[in-house]
């Protein structure tokens, strides 16, 4: 009887463990969906269009060796894109659809699409038809070069890990199973 109960609390340590891996898994895949990107080159916004979710963030990556600019058409943001590698990155935190441009190549153009949090099974036409009632918010690090910090994209994958870890039983003796005589 002893055998028996030890087993199965190792077998519910490890069901345990692979439902916390689980959840780790969806938080990192929720997580690194945040953040999604435009890289301009050729002197065009690729892609041209793109969709994102209320609290997503964008980083634009130029690619060309003149400068551009990511200027929203109604005026809601405008960063500038060095050349050779400069990044810019937005936060919408408003719903709607955002045409811009870019100031110095007006040939360049591209359009963000925000649909609401609650909405995310909306369709696109749905949300593309939806107006913007305030500006999406720029963020830009202290160092200013409006880089995103890499060190922010390791945090959901490193609790993966230490959820794969535990599931594995790997320091923890979870799938330990003793017999006493």
């Amino acid at each position: 009887m002893t055998r028996n109960f030890r087993y199965t609390r190792a077998m519910i340590g490890v069901v345990a463990g692979a439902a916390i891996a689980a959840g780790l898994l969806l938080m990192t895949l929720t997580a690194m969906a945040a953040n999604q990107a435009v890289t301009v080159k050729g002197f065009a916004f690729n892609p041209a269009s793109i969709q994102v979710t209320v609290g997503d963030s964008i980083t634009w990556t130029n690619q060309d060796s003149a400068p551009h600019t990511v200027t929203a058409d109604g005026g809601a943001f405008d960063k500038p894109l060095a050349a050779n590698g400069g990044t810019a990155t937005i936060t919408f935190n408003t719903a709607g659809t955002f045409p811009y441009h870019c100031t110095i190549h007006p040939n360049m153009h591209g359009t963000v699409v925000v649909l609401a949090a609650a909405a995310s099974t909306a369709s696109p036409s749905a949300a593309a038809s939806a107006t913007a009632s305030a500006a999406p918010s720029v963020v830009a690090p202290a160092t200013g070069s409006g880089a995103a910090n890499p060190g922010q994209s390791w945090a959901p994958i490193l609790a993966l890990i230490g959820g794969l870890l535990v599931a594995a039983g790997v320091g923890g003796g979870v799938l330990a199973v003793t017999s006493r005589r």
